[in-house]
């Protein structure tokens, strides 16, 4: 049951997945990929909504995992990866409220 929020009250705010996030990067860096268009960590901050410092470690983890190349690049497995998600997990996460677009 939802309440109307008074005065000075603040919606709490909705903290996203570790996945959503990286979601969220590698679906920049498909995009950009696809424009001919070579990611920047300025663009990359602004529409993943992170800080310059929360990027780069994020980064380091996709690198790790082989999602992401040293030059910022999306691998195949990145690619598999980004697939995978988009056609069979989120729709699934989405489906029992563990995943919510924003």
């Amino acid at each position: 049951m939802s309440r109307a929020l008074r005065g000075n009250e603040r919606p709490e705010p909705s903290k996203r997945l570790r996945l959503q996030i990286y979601v969220d990067v590698l679906r920049t860096l498909s995009s950009s990929a696809k424009t001919g268009n070579r990611a920047t960590l300025y663009r990359l901050e602004r529409i993943a909504g992170l800080t310059h410092t929360r990027l780069k470690v994020c980064l380091r983890e996709l690198q790790t995992v082989g999602l992401v190349d040293a030059g910022m690049r999306m691998t195949d497995e990145g690619y598999r990866f980004l697939g995978e998600m988009t056609n069979r997990i989120i729709p699934f996460l989405e489906k029992y409220g563990f995943w919510k677009a924003h």
